[in-house]
């Protein structure tokens, strides 16, 4: 799900650009040699990396065959990143993944009546197969540089992510990750569970960003978490 509204002048545009960069400035304090973007969707988050960390390696994992397209188009040859079109879970299997209307809201989850009511334009759904792996098996061979930043960002599967990843995840020194206050999507674990998974791993929340509310109620829906590792 988008976080940002629309953009209606090049002006605006740079504004916005530069309140993320300075928002986020305190993440350069990490010495980020591994970036692994999971949900990258079109590569926001490989342009984030390259930005704050250009010396990292990038795993970006993406699903959706459209939106992977896009991201392979953007990045052409570049050493540093690698790039696949799998789904990221806790099991390795084929797996259905219901393409939203909007394609960022896309999801291996069913979309929530709440979704649909709050965001219709995200309500249409189409289903495409993809194939699912776990993070700990597609890594199990790498010798990751430490220290490691983990992105996850897959509307509602988020929980999954961690089940099958909790190996590299205890690498990790920081990790952002989407969470929801409300289900969004069909039997997906909210934020307390969420917490709980990564604070077994050894992290502390850290705040959040991102706010997504409803637009019926003002609500708040959605965000994106920080969690460190001291």
């Amino acid at each position: 799900m988008t976080l940002f509204g629309n953009i209606k002048s090049i002006a605006s545009k740079r504004v916005l650009v530069n309140n993320i960069q300075s928002e986020n400035e305190w993440l350069k304090k990490f010495r980020i040699k591994t970036f692994i973007d999971i949900g990258a969707y079109v590569g926001e988050y490989v342009d984030f990396s390259k930005n704050f960390y250009p010396k990292a390696i990038i795993y970006a994992y993406e699903p959706v065959k459209e939106s992977f397209s896009l991201l392979k188009k953007k990045i052409g040859i570049d050493p540093n990143i690698r790039i696949f079109n799998y789904a990221i879970g806790d099991k390795n299997k084929m797996q259905k993944i219901f393409k939203s209307s909007y394609s960022p809201s896309s999801s291996i989850l069913p979309m929530a009546n709440l979704h649909k009511t709050s965001f219709p334009k995200s309500a249409k759904n189409t289903v495409q197969t993809v194939q699912e792996y776990t993070l700990d098996y597609l890594m199990k061979d790498i010798n990751l540089a430490e220290d490691i930043f983990i992105k996850v960002d897959t509307q509602g599967y988020e929980d999954k992510v961690i089940d099958g990843g909790k190996t590299i995840f205890k690498k990790a020194k920081i990790i952002q990750i989407e969470v929801s206050f409300e289900e969004l999507y069909e039997n997906q674990v909210l934020f307390h569970d969420i917490y709980k998974r990564l604070y077994a791993l050894g992290f502390f929340f850290h705040g959040i960003k991102n706010q997504v509310r409803s637009p019926i109620n003002g609500t708040i829906l959605q965000s994106h978490a920080y969690f460190i590792k001291p």
